[in-house]
């Protein structure tokens, strides 16, 4: 019912999110449940899941870093008779799987961009922020980052095509959409460490946000489009995560509050999807 999702089921395109999906969780589980009961096969199904993972969808590498958070997580939540797990043992045992299926797809990745590098030319039009210098690519990347997290929370108005109609680009660091977006994406860095020990759930939540929209974000180097809504399905996870965590945390958060919110939420979301499909009947 998330309403950025509608377009990743909507439209063709969006199997490449969804297979993603589904192979980084059954890596991301298999590796959980490999460092529980101690046994090498499951780290191999957690390999094998992340190599067809990254080949779905090249953001699918977000899918590292949370193999061991979420197994350290977890352990911590609900202390397994096995033994606890040590995040530690946790990061190498994550480097060891994620490393061979990376390198793997790498290379592949390279060989098949070399020779049909022609046909992936990169227009002004899909995102103008391409051949932009860096001191306006960075901060106007940073600004629709900060744009996208925000449209994970309140995605009640979308456009069917973001480009140079939609973003009105930054035009330097001083910026006031630029220094925003830098200060909340700081605070969700802050909250993924700070909250590490104390609140592991939300320190997961600002890691699978961050994880995953940094790949996908124009920040470290630029992508093909300038945003779309399909790349935030997965790092959207993080606002279902501090859900369940308010549900949980009952002493902290009225629970009665946060179920009122969250179905009222839903229900905005479902009436925006309703809506949202008819953009998609024809081309």
């Amino acid at each position: 019912l998330h309403p950025l999702r509608s377009e990743v089921v909507a439209g063709i395109v969006g199997r490449a999110e969804l297979l993603a999906f589904v192979f980084g969780a059954s890596a991301m589980l298999s590796f959980r449940h490999g460092l529980q009961v101690r046994k090498a096969r499951w780290l191999w199904i957690a390999a094998t899941s992340l190599f067809l993972s990254f080949c779905s969808k090249e953001s699918a590498v977000g899918w590292i870093p949370l193999l061991p958070l979420f197994a350290w997580t977890v352990a911590r939540l609900h202390p397994a008779p096995t033994g606890t797990i040590r995040l530690r043992d946790s990061l190498v045992r994550a480097a060891l799987v994620g490393a061979p299926p990376l390198v793997l797809f790498l290379t592949l990745r390279h060989a098949t961009l070399r020779e049909f590098a022609p046909q992936f030319a990169i227009t002004a039009q899909s995102n103008p922020l391409y051949h932009a210098p860096l001191s306006e690519r960075l901060p106007s990347a940073v600004m629709i980052w900060g744009y996208g997290l925000y449209k994970t929370l309140l995605p009640f108005h979308l456009s069917a095509d973001y480009g140079p109609q939609v973003f009105a680009l930054a035009h330097g660091f001083d910026d006031p959409r630029f220094l925003a977006a830098a200060v909340v994406l700081c605070c969700a860095g802050v909250a993924a460490v700070g909250c590490l020990k104390r609140l592991p759930l939300l320190s997961l939540a600002a890691t699978f946000f961050l994880s995953f929209s940094s790949i996908t974000a124009n920040v470290l180097f630029p992508i093909g489009t300038i945003f779309a809504e399909r790349l935030y399905y997965v790092p959207a996870l993080w606002l279902s995560l501090v859900v369940a965590w308010g549900v949980a945390s009952s002493r902290r958060v009225p629970r009665a509050l946060v179920v009122v919110a969250s179905l009222t939420w839903l229900i905005c979301g479902a009436c925006t999807c309703h809506h949202r499909a008819r953009a998609w009947h024809t081309n």
